[in-house]
């Protein structure tokens, strides 16, 4: 799928019930990492973006959902530095947004 194409609900929606499905009917987090690990630094980049917005979207991480990302990392090749960065990027915003 395109980075620039945009999806309506209904695909969304339909996207949304399928990831869960196959989440349900896995119980290793690497089969979800295999696909991104070979994709160039950019995308896993946003990857990572995304993971931390999801994350972030109730203004706190717990130590769950840091070591998750720290793995996620590993799996990925990333350095948790980036992680960080990302993440502290994302409070950033979201602090300035809040103040706009």
């Amino acid at each position: 799928m395109s980075s620039n194409k945009k999806l309506d609900k209904e695909q969304i929606s339909g996207l949304v019930d399928q990831a869960e499905q196959y989440e349900k009917n896995s119980n290793q987090i690497l089969e979800f990492t295999q696909k991104v690990k070979k994709m160039d630094l950019n995308t896993k980049r946003r990857v990572l973006e995304f993971l931390w917005k999801i994350i972030l979207s109730d203004n706190k991480s717990d130590v769950y959902e840091s070591n998750l990302m720290r793995r996620i990392c590993g799996l990925l090749y990333l350095p948790d530095k980036l992680s960080g960065e990302i993440k502290l990027d994302i409070i950033r915003k979201n602090k300035n947004d809040v103040h706009s």
